[in-house]
């Protein structure tokens, strides 16, 4: 896979950041317009399409940035070996634990 496709939501953004390769977002609601201004700011995604925008000229010319730009590639690369040690589901089980079994 040379490049994800999807809408911007946490958990996709998460798994998609395992993955290494760079993402396009297109958010259709909530949290999603968040993580769609974040990821270009962090290298690993274009600027990102509202779906209200969207058209298959500039979905295309996303996705061709997305496969071309080798610094953005370096980054998914990068996030994704950080990421690949990092346990969420333990680190969550451990602030419920801190936080409400006290």
């Amino acid at each position: 896979m040379a490049v994800i496709v999807h809408h911007g939501g946490s958990g996709t953004i998460a798994t998609a950041a395992r993955a290494g390769v760079p993402q396009v977002i297109i958010p259709h609601m909530s949290d999603q317009f968040y993580y769609a201004e974040q990821l270009p700011k962090i290298g690993v995604a274009p600027k990102s399409i509202w779906r209200t925008q969207l058209t298959s000229q500039n979905l295309a010319l996303a996705i061709k940035i997305a496969v071309s730009d080798k610094k953005m590639k370096e980054k998914s690369t990068a996030l994704a070996k950080k990421l690949a040690d990092h346990d969420s589901y333990k680190l969550a089980e451990k602030y419920i634990r801190e936080d409400f079994m006290n």
